[in-house]
């Protein structure tokens, strides 16, 4: 898969022409063609084996940090484990393990990162805070430059909900954000200086377009172009492997003047597939961008109807990805097994099949429906009533069941990166939703179980009152 996926780009340009491809990607954040670089470095008997025990450090990590991250949130030490393990073995970790691609590096990252959070916001000495400083600001900048959902804005909003909670003075975020913050933004004005386009990548036009024009019938997309609402751009789908600029077009619009083949190369030359890094692409790219922009202040009824399908599809199993494939195929007893027992009746086909895919409703995980709904609902619910005791009755504080203030933090750091996430992903984008939410299963599963967890302790504390109430 590592050829098949759109942001990676040309691996011989990696081997040959390291820096100034790296520099000149403006389609993703260079991170993980960074590391892909790095391994193509290797002696070449080397680099499947580098490829394969990174994707598993990552899977590792993944569970390690879960298992910590369920401790703060006050589940007990036999179940913090339990959630690790079924992380770890769960038949998507197994299938995107074995797909080289930033999904399972995502998810690692995201549960070090807020691990890394809790450790720093506990330790009261300089050696220790600076050991648990690099997971959590090393973790967040990493995400901030490998994907661009984690938009710095992810970073800022993550720390915004710890403060305005009151778990880190803006001082100690400001020591955890600082970096991730300042290389992101670095990166934004670089893309805005070569490429006119403020951002992690110039392919948020594309995306856009996936949940608004891409959704159009021919007829509906011709329409809007004779009312002059889009531009002509908009007949053209997303991501079209065919596309020339028109005659014309000027010299500044196609990004700097280089003789890097990362932009002037329409196709990957070393495997024959289309190059969405070609300088060609930026005028259509920054076309989506605003017809997609305008179509939704023409029809806002229908992007918000389509975000309706990207949240359904955000709930199908993360396995329903035909990118998965032949992986999925050879456990597929034991995935459709375990999807089963997630709620989900029938499996949902690919993006790439999309007849399949927009089925209805059978193709759901709806246990993890009800997961996300504990996981984001839940600590809203028990915050509200803790505040509602506190100032109505006698305060109780059941948003953690014997939670430290740096547990909290944790937990609305979880919550956040869940809503941030979930919104974001599903607003602005339609395909892979799934595999988006993949990403946060930790989170989701951490977060549903605390509830619980609180739940139940509140059940106790009123029942224990309501029994000495009956003996006086």
């Amino acid at each position: 898969m590592l050829d098949g996926a759109d942001q990676i780009v040309d691996r011989e340009l990696l081997r040959t022409d390291y820096w100034r491809t790296l520099w000149y990607l403006h389609s993703q954040p260079p991170l993980f063609n960074a590391f892909v670089g790095a391994v193509e470095h290797l002696p070449k008997a080397a680099r499947p084996a580098a490829y394969w025990l990174s994707s598993c450090s990552a899977t590792v990590a993944t569970g390690i940090g879960a298992a910590y991250l369920a401790r703060s949130a006050r589940i007990s030490p036999k179940a913090a484990w339990v959630i690790a393990v079924l992380l770890v073995v769960r038949p998507d970790a197994v299938l995107y393990e074995q797909w080289f691609f930033y999904t399972n590096f995502e998810a690692a990252l995201l549960v070090v990162a807020l691990a890394g959070m809790r450790g720093w916001a506990s330790s009261s000495d300089k050696v220790a805070r600076l050991r648990w400083a690099i997971p959590a600001s090393g973790g967040l900048t990493a995400l901030v430059l490998m994907r661009s959902l984690f938009h710095v804005l992810f970073v800022v909003f993550v720390m915004g909900v710890v403060t305005l909670a009151g778990k880190l003075t803006i001082r100690q975020c400001i020591q955890i954000a600082l970096l991730p913050v300042v290389l992101g933004t670095l990166l934004y004005v670089k893309n805005y200086v070569y490429f006119d386009s403020f951002g992690p990548s110039t392919w948020q036009g594309e995306n856009l377009a996936r949940i608004t024009l891409g959704r159009l019938s021919s007829a509906e997309r011709d329409q809007l172009i004779t009312e002059g609402v889009v531009s002509v751009n908009a007949a053209i789908i997303p991501f079209t492997p065919n596309y020339a600029p028109p005659p014309g077009t000027k010299p500044q619009d196609l990004g700097p003047e280089t003789d890097a083949e990362i932009l002037n190369s329409r196709i990957k030359s070393s495997i024959g597939t289309p190059n969405f890094n070609w300088r060609g692409y930026l005028p259509l790219f920054r076309a989506h961008l605003r017809d997609s922009v305008a179509f939704i202040r023409q029809e806002p009824s229908r992007w918000f109807t389509e975000m309706g399908l990207s949240w359904k599809r955000f709930f199908n199993s993360p396995g329903d990805n035909i990118r998965l494939e032949p992986n999925s195929g050879r456990i597929d007893s034991f995935r459709r097994a375990v999807d089963m027992g997630s709620g989900q009746i029938h499996a949902g086909g690919s993006e790439l099949t999309l007849a399949a895919y927009d089925d209805a409703v059978s193709s759901i995980e709806w246990g993890w429906v009800i997961a996300w709904i504990l996981a984001v609902f839940g600590p809203v619910g028990l915050t509200a009533y803790r505040w509602w005791r506190g100032r109505w009755g006698r305060g109780i504080a059941v948003s953690h069941a014997g939670a430290s203030g740096v547990d909290e933090m944790a937990h609305f750091a979880i919550w956040a990166a869940i809503v941030y996430v979930s919104i974001v992903g599903n607003s602005f984008e339609q395909g892979e939703n799934n595999r988006f939410r993949f990403v946060i299963d930790s989170l989701i599963l951490i977060g549903a179980v605390a509830t619980a967890t609180n739940l139940s302790a509140v059940v106790r504390v009123r029942r224990t009152r309501a029994g000495l109430s009956d003996a006086q």
